[in-house]
């Protein structure tokens, strides 16, 4: 087993099962295998932190059936599959997370070159960009242009 999961993006560690277990292997390969990370799910996790062009580090990832009860897990939870990524973001890093991860699904499905995909990133966050912020709320979604005199920082995205 090599140190790193995917071509020098994601170590090991990083994606791994974080169980006190010595013996625990679940998350350290990719595979349809028990305890193997899904082969679609690797493929946008590198396609993401290449769209983002700068390291994004997992707050929760794979987790063994003992560390996922522990935690409070479902039983049926995508921590144990697989087929999920859990990171710490917050107003513009949200934004980010959030529009990187949307431009992944499109390249993964192959409705737009990966290519084009970080032109659009880039583009909104490019700071001649109008300014745009995204608040969500369980009954509504808002949308607004920032203001920069008022300190508004965009883009961003915020929970009520």
């Amino acid at each position: 087993m090599g140190e790193w999961l995917i071509d020098k993006l994601y170590r090991i560690s990083e994606l791994a099962c974080r169980c006190l277990n010595p013996d625990c292997t679940a998350g350290t390969t990719v595979g349809d295998g028990p305890g193997e990370w899904r082969p679609g799910m690797i493929e946008f996790l590198a396609v993401r932190r290449r769209i983002l062009n700068r390291p994004s580090y997992p707050t929760s990832g794979f987790r063994c059936a003992e560390h996922n009860r522990n935690s409070g897990g479902s039983t049926n939870s995508a921590h144990k599959r697989g087929a999920l990524d859990e990171r710490a973001a917050d107003g513009r890093q949200r934004f980010e997370a959030v529009f990187a991860s949307f431009l992944a699904y499109l390249v993964c499905n192959g409705l737009v070159a990966e290519v084009v995909a970080a032109e659009w990133f880039e583009f909104a966050l490019d700071p001649n960009t109008p300014d745009l912020g995204i608040g969500i709320d369980s009954k509504f979604v808002h949308t607004d242009f920032g203001d920069p005199e008022l300190g508004e920082r965009r883009p961003a995205l915020w929970l009520y």
